[in-house]
């Protein structure tokens, strides 16, 4: 697993995570309107927020005033890119707006925010450390898969395959939408941990023999170096002082047992090196002893996905939406990353710590429980839609 930043917030005993997506601020074309939306578009419930895309145009100066405006009010807020975050507006750009210039400026916004407590996740983790808890926050937009089938459809009907350019003049296909969700899956993939629960019972008792064993060799080679050493250093000084005081041959006495003892020793150092172990060998079971352990810790990290596309058909999707090939657009099948609960992983084997994913996208909210993962969304949709959006939602462990 990479190596990943890591937030303390040791005063807090739970995490709370406020969701929103889709605030689409781009459709708010009055700056008197937008300035009194922004007001009450969000109310602050939690420590931390999390953006899930299509919040708004990021050349625009309306993107940054929302971020500048609710930072102060969030220990730490995630932002993840939406499609729309992509999209290329004619005649609105001093520059060329392309796919990569886009995350570019997005990450330029967020790092610069002047709170510092906003990050662009784009294939990013966070550890989030509370008084009781460790939580990983992995972000990134997702994409989805699109099966070859339904690729003439999809390009059609998303206007993502003419609005979102990869240079001045070309704009993405499906083929660079699907080698981007390869792409996402393969780091989600490699952040969270997976075990086998069926071999996990064995795989315990071996690892704590072990390590017993790997403790019983490091601590007798530990002795036999340095404890030994320290008991012959004392009786040293103790005999040249007792030599000193009786003034009995001090220079003598003390000659005497310094050569005396140095004979011991490498007679000491001579046995030991044939009855213990090779410092590299010892040096190996100890990396691999602490690898066992932080893999240990890790298994205990609870993970929580956001994303903007959904990881699952499964009542993501608006029902008007439900089984057309556009779907496909919206969702994908990624049901084998969720977690499962005890009663039914014998039929599994395989398990993940992703305890939430949240995503948005769809204009569809949804709250519910898949195997052992919720998944979620809180869509607020164009000005026109009405969705069930929640300016106070949150969810927490």
């Amino acid at each position: 697993m990479s190596v990943v930043k890591t937030l303390n917030f040791f005063d807090l005993n739970t995490f709370k995570l406020q969701i929103a997506s889709d605030l689409h601020l781009e459709m708010y074309h009055n700056p008197e309107v937008l300035q009194k939306r922004l007001s009450k578009m969000l109310t602050p419930s939690a420590d931390f927020l999390a953006l899930l895309g299509d919040i708004g145009d990021p050349l625009l100066s309306s993107y940054e005033l929302f971020l500048k405006t609710i930072s102060p009010k969030f220990q730490h807020i995630f932002v993840v890119a939406g499609n729309h975050e992509y999209y290329r507006n004619s005649g609105i750009y001093n520059v060329p707006k392309t796919f990569e210039s886009t995350n570019d400026h997005l990450e330029h916004i967020c790092s610069n925010i002047q709170t510092k407590n906003v990050t662009f996740l784009n294939q990013n983790s966070i550890d989030i450390v509370t008084k009781t808890k460790k939580i990983r926050v992995l972000g990134t937009t997702l994409w989805s898969e699109i099966p070859t089938s339904v690729e003439p459809t999809v390009h059609k009907m998303m206007n993502d395959y003419r609005k979102i350019y990869v240079s001045e003049t070309e704009t993405i296909t499906p083929h660079f939408v699907q080698d981007l969700f390869q792409e996402n899956v393969k780091w989600i993939q490699n952040q969270i941990v997976t075990t086998n629960k069926k071999r996990s019972r064995g795989k315990g008792k071996n690892r704590k023999k072990k390590k017993k064993k790997i403790q019983k060799k490091f601590n007798k080679k530990k002795t036999n170096q340095y404890t030994i050493k320290q008991i012959n250093n004392k009786q040293i000084e103790k005999q040249i002082k007792m030599g000193k005081e009786n003034g009995k041959g001090g220079e003598k006495t003390q000659g005497g047992i310094i050569e005396a003892t140095k004979e011991k020793r490498e007679r000491e150092d001579t046995e030991d090196t044939e009855d213990t172990y090779d410092t590299d060998e010892l040096e190996e079971l100890e990396k691999e002893n602490e690898e066992i352990k932080n893999k240990k810790n890790d298994e205990k990290t609870s993970v929580v996905v956001l994303t903007h596309h959904a990881p699952t058909f499964n009542g993501t999707v608006s029902p008007k939406m439900k089984g057309l090939p556009i779907s496909h657009a919206y969702a994908s099948n990624l049901e084998s990353l969720f977690c499962r609960p005890k009663n039914i992983l014998k039929r599994f084997g395989k398990n993940t710590n992703i305890k939430i994913w949240a995503s948005g996208h769809t204009h569809h909210n949804y709250q519910k429980k898949i195997y052992g993962t919720k998944i979620l969304s809180n869509s607020k949709g164009y000005p026109w839609q009405t969705t069930g959006f929640d300016p106070r939602f949150l969810v927490k462990f």
